[in-house]
C-alpha cells in the first residue's frame, strides 16, 4: 500500500473551500459511525433492584442477554469493518463535491439505521423478515460507499493523482466484500433462518485474503 497522501503537494493545488468541505464530511462520518455504535449497547437492559436478586437470578438474567451481546458483537465488527474501508478510502481524497457528499451521506443514513436492525434482530433472532431487514440496510451502507469511491477514483476526479490504479482496484474490491456477503446472507435467511449470521463471518476470511493478495501483488 503506497504510502498516505496527506502530506502530498496536490494538496496545494486544490481550492481551500474544497478540502474544508472534505474536512468536514470525514468529521461528520466518524461521528455518525461512533454514534451508531454508541447506539447499540441501549438495547441491554437492566435488571431491576439487583440488590434484592440472589445469585441464581443474576446468572439467569445474564443467561437471557446472551442473544443480545452475541447480536451486538457481530454487528460491531461489521459496523467496524465498513468504517476501516470508510477511513481507506478517505486516505485518498483531496476533494469533494455535490456528487461525493450525497453518496456518502446515503451510507451515512443506513449507518444510523443499524442500531435500529439491530435491536429487531435481538428481540426476533430466528426471523427471517427482521434478518433479511437487517442485510438489506447493511448492504445499502456499503452499496452507497463502494459508489462514492467509484464516483470519485474514476479518471482521479476526487482522488490524487498519484493514487496507483492498483490500489483504487484493491479499495473497490475491499468495499464490496461486506454488501456481497450480505447479499448471500440474504439467500442463508431464506434457506434456513439458522444460517444466517454465520454468513457474515466470511467477512474475516475474505478480508485477509484480499490483504494477502494485495500484499503480493505490491512485492518486487
Amino acid at each position: 500500500m503506497p504510502e498516505e497522501l496527506s502530506n502530498s503537494p496536490i494538496l496545494g493545488q486544490v481550492p481551500e473551500k474544497d478540502t474544508q468541505l472534505l474536512e468536514r464530511l470525514k468529521r461528520l462520518s466518524d461521528g455518525i459511525f461512533l454514534l451508531a455504535m454508541m447506539l447499540m449497547v441501549l438495547q441491554f437492559d437492566l435488571p431491576e433492584l439487583a440488590e434484592k436478586l440472589s445469585a441464581s437470578q443474576l446468572r439467569e438474567f445474564l443467561r437471557s442477554e446472551l442473544t443480545a451481546l452475541y447480536i451486538y458483537f457481530l454487528t460491531f465488527i461489521l459496523i467496524a469493518f465498513y468504517w476501516l474501508s470508510h477511513t481507506h478510502q478517505f486516505k485518498f481524497f483531496v476533494k469533494t463535491d455535490g456528487v461525493h457528499t450525497w453518496l456518502t451521506l446515503f451510507s451515512l443514513m443506513f449507518v444510523v439505521l443499524v442500531p435500529y436492525t439491530n435491536d429487531l434482530s435481538t428481540l426476533y433472532p430466528l426471523n427471517s423478515d427482521i434478518q433479511i431487514f437487517y442485510s438489506i440496510n447493511l448492504f445499502l451502507v456499503g452499496i452507497f460507499s463502494w459508489l462514492s469511491w467509484c464516483y470519485g477514483s474514476v479518471n482521479h476526479r476526487l482522488v490524487s493523482p498519484e493514487l496507483p490504479p492498483s490500489e483504487a482496484q484493491f479499495i473497490s474490491i475491499e468495499s464490496l466484500i461486506e454488501p456481497i456477503l450480505c447479499l448471500l446472507s440474504i439467500g442463508a435467511s431464506l434457506l434456513n433462518p439458522g444460517y444466517w449470521e454465520w454468513t457474515f463471518y466470511l467477512i474475516i476470511p475474505a478480508y485477509l485474503l484480499l490483504s494477502r493478495k494485495n500484499q503480493k501483488k505490491s512485492e518486487p
